[in-house]
């Protein structure tokens, strides 16, 4: 539940970063990607683990 809050909270501010500061926005979305998929996989090894 808390993630969902968390993911929203994240894409509202990315709304008002993206209006506000493009530049910053692109390189936060650039950043995002590259770990994205490092983090997805953290997440799935600690749910294995309980």
């Amino acid at each position: 539940m808390r993630v969902v809050d968390f993911s929203s909270t994240c894409l509202l501010s990315f709304d008002s970063l993206q209006s506000s500061h493009p530049k910053l926005f692109v390189s936060i979305v650039a950043w995002y990607r590259l770990t994205e998929h490092f983090i997805f996989w953290q997440v799935m090894y600690q749910i294995d683990q309980y």
